[in-house]
């Protein structure tokens, strides 16, 4: 991680942030429709794993049932499946995770943080097993039937666009990557993706049995505001673990902070006065928006827990709105061409809440207002303010 940009909060925050397709097997328990990106013609015993699928419930081709999985809501396109997850899945917002992905990356400079425990998560071998046949006297000798070779295997909730989980999925060839999502944000990555990464359409927020004991990580980033109950929902990525295997958990704050670690106030700030609208509205629709200052403290409850977690891990990192800090040294360079990033991400997504907060009550003129100030107030770079985002 860059050790740079991570600092340890001086207090709790009380507002959060998130954060021609051809179509294989599926197997899930909910009603919603769930779909899989991969290539029918692909050996399949490349991906004879416990991750692999039964018969699909359901298959999608773009051109004919995209309506399926999608919804227009005050001039976005949004998933249909999760009324609750407020942001929008059109290529807009697949540039402003994509912008996002990048920005956190050079936060943590990795795709993931505690990388020794990603490392040897996925790359351990697996117990061995007997190698003589069990003989039954009086009969013949039994001749052990060949297993197909055992893979490690990833789990990306909330997969977005899938930029993620493809870089995982090259980042390391010989682990089985599984990108899902609530609707196709993906389509564009998935015929490109390499063979070891496919993608699911369906809602994890409605459990995950049919990925029991089946990652050896699981990955979980800006998820929240579509979560109604962020403990049960710990408590199901936990049950898709296999023994020994990593949890990793990342959200956003909607409680800006100054440059004092204090945090920003509505009434000085345009951007956190949007975020605090956001946050009461996401709040009143029943979100756990505010889940990433207590994932570690959920986590925590389930360490007694006999068969449960064993170490529990947590960070914050602080990531500047802007290019505004001070110096041209290779260290403030880097923060600012990060924090540039951040910009670019938070003017889209205060476009992004739009249509919630206008399903909230709020007049479109004034949200449009709302976002022109906040537009002059992060080009004008006066207001210092810091996003912070937690890590479990």
């Amino acid at each position: 991680m860059a050790a740079f940009l991570t600092y340890r909060s001086p207090s709790p925050s009380p507002y959060m942030d998130m954060d021609d397709d051809r179509m294989s097997a599926s197997r899930s328990p909910s009603p919603a429709p769930s779909a899989n990106y991969t290539d029918p013609d692909a050996d399949m015993e490349y991906y004879d794993s416990d991750v692999e699928r039964a018969p699909s419930v359901y298959s999608y081709a773009s051109s004919r049932d995209g309506a399926r999985f999608v919804r227009e809501v005050h001039g976005r396109v949004c998933n249909a499946q999760n009324e609750l997850y407020a942001l929008p899945a059109d290529d807009e917002e697949c540039d402003r995770i994509g912008t996002q992905h990048l920005m956190l990356k050079l936060a943590l400079d990795a795709n993931y943080i505690c990388p020794h425990l990603v490392k040897r998560a996925l790359s351990r071998p697996f117990p061995a097993e007997p190698s003589t046949p069990f003989d039954f006297p009086g009969l013949p000798r039994q001749q052990k039937q060949q297993k197909p070779k055992q893979r490690r295997a990833l789990l990306d909730c909330g997969t977005g666009a899938g930029q993620w989980a493809v870089e995982m999925a090259e980042e390391w060839p010989d682990v089985d990557v599984v990108g899902v999502d609530l609707a196709p944000q993906f389509r564009k990555r998935a015929p490109t993706a390499p063979k070891n990464c496919r993608f699911e359409i369906d809602d994890v927020t409605l459990g995950l049995p049919h990925f029991k004991a089946a990652f050896d990580v699981v990955h979980s980033r800006s998820i929240c505001n579509g979560v109604p109950d962020y403990p049960a929902y710990i408590e199901d990525l936990l049950l898709t673990l296999r023994p020994g295997g990593i949890l990793l958990l990342a959200e956003g704050d909607l409680q800006l902070r100054n440059w004092d670690g204090n945090p920003a106030d509505p009434d000085n700030s345009a951007m956190q006065r949007l975020l605090f609208a956001a946050y009461s509205a996401l709040k009143g629709k029943g979100s756990t928006v505010d889940a990433g200052m207590q994932f570690a403290r959920w986590l925590k409850e389930h360490v007694a827990q006999p068969g449960g977690v064993t170490f529990v891990g947590e960070d914050l990192v602080w990531v500047p709105i802007g290019p505004w800090l001070q110096g041209t040294d290779e260290r403030t360079r880097r923060l600012n061409y990060i924090g540039e990033l951040m910009r670019r991400d938070s003017k889209l997504f205060v476009r992004a809440l739009r249509p919630t907060l206008i399903e909230a009550g709020y007049d479109p003129a004034l949200l449009d207002g709302w976002i022109e100030e906040t537009d002059a107030e992060l080009d004008g770079l006066k207001v210092r303010l810091f996003c912070t985002w937690h890590y479990a």
